[in-house]
């Protein structure tokens, strides 16, 4: 009985005490699970800053991948962080991103939220990578030339390229482009194109697509110009350029319309004849010619053309080896034997690959060759008599007999008139020989050598095959210069008037010619003499003549008169050079005559084109006439004028 009690106590005790602690626990001990938030899903951009709130019913930890640190982190206040803890209840925690964008490579972050000991990712972020952008512009192109602003610059279209077309510049194909890209990239080309990528080619880059010179194709092609990043094409466009075969370009040494010999072989020039050879320039592909022909009577044979015996004319080999450009200038060497009969002719023509048609369209190409015979007159003048008499001069052989024997017997005696010191410009002479003295005159016979207030004087040449004669004053006065060979011999007498009043030549008429002079009050074109003008003396050049071409409708081209002196033009300022043109030339690529920037006068004139320049209704420039010594004889102020005609 007693143990049964003693068992019975216990086990009383055993149960009181666990009665006992069960109505002892508390409800703040019952375990509490965490409650996350809902998974957010974001796509962000580079730099921002994206904000998430939460309610945490636990204390609470939330953190990203310390790999990530560098595209993203907890940004608690100027600290950036990969993970921060606090208590339950709201919860704010702002996610930086990184500025540093990326085009080959998505980003992403998991955000994790620790709560009760456990983990739950509670937003995942995405930065996609980059889209790649580039697109090209092409520079404005008209009548087949680049145009500029009016501060220079190339100017280019509004509108993003859907092709582009090289153009042929004179000297290469080029092409400018203005690219506008995101991204670095880098370039694949046709064979026959190249340019130079920048350092950095990212935002706008202005660069020029050039042609390959060793690689221009004889005809037209196309090609691709691939825009890439790595290796792969982000943008591609058809490239365009022109075959090259018809390219072609002469000239003559000197500038030389027409090529003048004595019976020695010596070449003619400003300076006096000199010493050959002569050469010249050819330029093109392997099939541009140059060919000698016979002249008859000043006529040439191209249908049974024959090589004159007497001159040669050497063109240097074209090359044929690898990586040589396709287009080359090669030098014309042209030497004439020595004359023992009369006079002599030929021509040169100059050919471009595909001439044909007929000999007066070949005529263009053409270059007259003369070669004097040994019977000539000693002194011949450099400038040709029209040239002589703009500048003020006359030069003739002598009629007065007692002249050939006033200062000792001479085959040769001339007469020489200048109206104005400045009319010796065009008044060189050359010699037949070296001329070993000379003496001065005045009118009565005395000798005035050396006597510097004498209004006559000559300056020989180092060579003494030519000299200028100089007459100062503006009054009228006369005098001889005489020419002695190296035994005392007389070799030739000029009589020397200096006559102000004297009238040489037809004063130049500059004014509208033909059609034009009936056409020109119906479409509102002008021309006037502007020389005392002070709205143009800017535009003046000595005693150049100075002239205001106005028109006040486009396409209306007028032919007005010149100096028939003029022998080339220029275009100034350069921006305007094809917008003014000369007989629908342009000065800077276009040989006529085979000179360039030349003029060739039709019926005493020329035929004056004027196109506004992109966007504007107004613009002025001007043309400089000049003539084979490159002297100005002509300033012609050219204004095309819509604004009235646009109203």
């Amino acid at each position: 009985m007693k143990k049964t009690n003693i068992f019975n106590a216990i086990a009383a005790l055993v149960v009181g005490g666990a009665m006992t602690m069960v109505s002892c626990q508390k409800p703040d001990d019952v375990k509490v699970e965490p409650q996350f938030p809902q998974l957010q899903e974001i796509t962000v951009t580079p730099g921002e800053k994206v904000t998430l709130n939460v309610e945490a019913n636990l204390d609470w930890e939330i953190s990203v991948p310390e790999n990530t640190m560098q595209w993203f982190w907890i940004q608690d206040g100027s600290f950036e962080l990969y993970k921060v803890s606090g208590k339950a209840g709201a919860v704010e925690v702002v996610i930086g991103v990184s500025e540093k964008e990326e085009f080959d490579q998505n980003r992403s972050c998991e955000v994790t939220m620790t709560m009760g000991g456990k983990s739950q990712v509670v937003a995942k972020l995405v930065r996609p990578s980059k889209e790649k952008t580039l697109d090209v512009y092409a520079a404005v192109v008209s009548d087949g030339e680049v145009q500029f602003t009016e501060e220079g610059d190339y100017a280019y279209q509004t509108s993003t390229a859907e092709s582009l077309d090289l153009i042929w510049t004179g000297s290469d194909f080029r092409l400018p482009i203005k690219v506008e890209s995101n991204y670095p990239w880098t370039i694949k080309t046709p064979q026959w194109a190249q340019l130079d990528v920048p350092a950095n080619a990212t935002g706008t880059q202005e660069v020029i697509v050039f042609g390959v010179p060793s690689e221009y194709p004889l005809q037209a092609a196309s090609g691709k110009l691939q825009f890439m990043a790595g290796d792969e094409v982000v943008k591609e466009y058809t490239l365009n350029i022109p075959g090259c075969e018809d390219i072609f370009s002469y000239r003559v040494d000197m500038s030389l319309t027409d090529i003048i010999f004595n019976y020695a072989g010596q070449i003619k020039t400003l300076a006096g004849f000199i010493e050959g050879p002569l050469t010249a320039t050819i330029s093109g592909t392997s099939k541009v010619r140059v060919v000698a022909v016979e002249g008859v009577d000043g006529t040439y044979d191209l249908e049974n053309p024959v090589a004159p015996a007497w001159l040669d004319v050497a063109v240097q080999e074209y090359d044929a080896t690898e990586g040589a450009e396709v287009l080359q200038s090669r030098t014309v060497t042209i030497t004439a034997a020595l004359n023992e009969g009369d006079d002599r002719s030929a021509a040169i023509f100059f050919l471009p690959p595909n001439a044909s048609g007929s000999a007066e369209e070949l005529m263009q190409y053409c270059v007259p060759v003369t070669q004097l015979s040994s019977d000539q007159e000693f002194i011949s003048m450099l400038s040709n008599p029209s040239d002589m008499a703009a500048g003020g001069a006359t030069f003739a052989v002598s009629e007065d007999a007692d002249l050939f024997n006033k200062f000792g017997q001479t085959r040769y005696a001339y007469e020489l008139v200048y109206t104005n010191q400045y009319a010796r410009d065009n008044a060189h002479m050359s010699f037949t020989s070296a001329v070993t003295s000379y003496k001065v005159f005045d009118e009565s016979g005395a000798d005035k050598t050396g006597v510097e207030d004498f209004f006559l004087s000559l300056t020989l040449t180092e060579s003494a095959l030519g000299g200028v004669i100089d007459m100062a004053g503006e009054v009228k006065a006369a005098g001889y210069v005489v020419l002695y060979g190296a035994s005392g011999n007389v070799l030739a007498v000029v009589k020397c008037t200096l006559d102000p009043e004297e009238v040489i030549g037809e004063v130049a008429d500059v004014a509208f010619i033909g059609e034009s002079e009936m056409y020109a009050p119906m479409v509102g074109a002008t021309l006037e003499d502007v020389s005392e003008s002070s709205e143009f003396k800017n535009y003046k050049e000595g005693n150049a003549l100075l002239y205001h071409l106005r028109y006040t409708m486009e396409k209306m081209p007028m032919t007005i008169s010149i100096p028939a002196s003029i022998k080339k033009h220029t275009v100034n300022p350069y921006a305007f050079r094809h917008n003014i043109r000369v007989n629908d030339t342009k000065y800077d690529e276009d040989f006529v005559n085979g000179v360039l920037g030349g003029v060739a006068l039709a019926d005493g004139g020329v035929t004056i084109y004027m196109e506004m320049p992109e966007g504007r209704d107004y613009f002025r420039g001007n043309i400089i006439f000049t003539n084979g010594s490159d002297e100005t004889i002509l300033v012609l102020v050219c204004t095309l004028d819509l604004r009235e005609t646009a109203e």
